[in-house]
């Protein structure tokens, strides 16, 4: 304990709101972006992978802020292990537990892309050059941080869709393809197999443009439609779940109890048997018939406590989920903007069907998959009708 209270200036206490200084995981990216520089290049520009190889030295904070005189009671800098070691040792160090929102977390985009091409979780990476701080009072600070932040260009704006769209047909993520050659409009999602293997894949090719007015479509759609027929909403939501099988559900605690109960029933069978035995009352042959039938029935009797376990917790979570979801729902009205955080509230993922031409002209369904299950939607990504209403306007 006095060695990891060594790591850490100041303790924690009760009460105090953590405030993460400068972006985690500049350093882990930047040395990724170095090693595996040729296999990245499949992925993204040269610009990208320069921005990415530098990110230590351009974005780094830990040497430019002055904690004590922000009023911290305690801050460690984060290094190997990342943000999450960072969280356990401060946590550990002051005797104290944590609640924490990692949505709020800082982190750049080229850390998030460049993680989900190698399945890293970008919470254990190196994040030399970050600082993670415990203070009274976090937000004057953060205010004070914001002032002092490096405003993102375009390339490094952060991607509403990322670890979010797979593809259809082979079930990979789709990445983005971003470069400050490209505009806005010419930014684009393809699927991560036929990055590394033409062959493999089709490129399921969308344009990010195309997606966000698709997705925030059909969001305000179902926000409309939850907060305007939430009994109907609720009803379908729970379909083959609570609501339909109420009934079902009610049988099944019965049954639960009723086999519980003979369990019990035949642990005090199988003792007064072993007793019966022991005092000769039964021969070992006739003992052995009987626990065996005994242990029989309750291998038996133990598999269908555990498949009631699982059907009643199931059925019960799905309850609490809809209530979860519609909860979330109730704090927008109308969503503006796409961000990590309303994707991250709302939907689970984005399934992106390959493109169909059989009409004409390019078309391709996308299918919206809303937390929890609730529900599915599916919309078409015309490119064609999108061009014409944006020239319209």
């Amino acid at each position: 304990m006095e060695a990891l209270q060594a790591e850490i200036s100041g303790l924690l206490t009760p009460g105090n709101e953590l405030v993460v200084a400068g972006a985690i995981a500049l350093y882990g990216t930047a040395q990724i972006a170095r090693e595996k520089h040729e296999i990245l290049r499949e992925h993204f520009s040269e610009g990208f992978l320069r921005e990415a190889e530098n990110l230590r030295t351009l974005y780094g904070i830990a040497d430019e802020i002055n904690v004590k005189e922000a009023g911290a009671t305690a801050f460690y800098a984060m290094g190997e292990g990342g943000f999450l070691s960072a969280l356990w040792k401060m946590a550990e160090a002051s005797q104290v537990g944590l609640e924490m929102d990692f949505s709020k977390v800082p982190i750049r985009q080229e850390t998030i892309e460049i993680c989900e091409i190698f399945d890293i979780n970008p919470y254990k990476l190196n994040s030399e050059g970050a600082v993670l701080i415990g203070i009274p009072a976090g937000e004057a600070l953060v205010q004070e941080l914001r002032r002092h932040k490096h405003r993102p260009t375009k390339i490094e704006e952060v991607n509403p869709f990322s670890g979010v769209c797979f593809c259809a047909d082979c079930g990979r993520k789709m990445y983005l393809c971003r470069a400050k050659s490209l505009t806005a409009d010419q930014e684009h999602l393809k699927c991560g197999t036929y990055a590394n293997d033409k062959d493999e894949c089709t490129a399921h090719f969308i344009r990010t443009i195309v997606l966000k007015e698709i997705v925030l479509g059909e969001l305000n759609k179902m926000i409309s439609f939850v907060k305007e027929n939430e009994d109907e909403f609720v009803r379908s939501a729970m379909d083959n779940s609570v609501q339909k099988q109420s009934s079902e559900l009610a049988k099944s605690k019965k049954k639960l109890k009723e086999v519980e109960k003979r369990i019990a029933e035949l642990d005090r069978l199988f003792t007064r048997l072993y007793e019966d035995n022991v005092s000769g009352k039964i021969s070992d042959a006739r003992f052995a018939v009987m626990s065996a039938g005994y242990e029989d029935e309750q291998k038996t009797l133990r598999a269908t406590v555990a498949e009631l376990t699982a059907y009643i917790d199931t059925a019960e979570q799905k309850s609490a989920d809809v209530t979860a979801f519609i909860r979330a729902v109730q704090k927008y009205e109308h969503i503006t903007e796409l961000t990590p955080e309303v994707m991250h509230e709302l939907i689970e993922k984005i399934v992106i069907r390959a493109p169909d031409k059989s009409s004409g002209h390019r078309t391709q369904q996308i299918e919206i998959h809303y937390r929890f299950d609730v529900a599915i939607t599916t919309a078409v990504a015309d490119s064609m009708k999108y061009d014409k209403k944006r020239k319209a306007a």
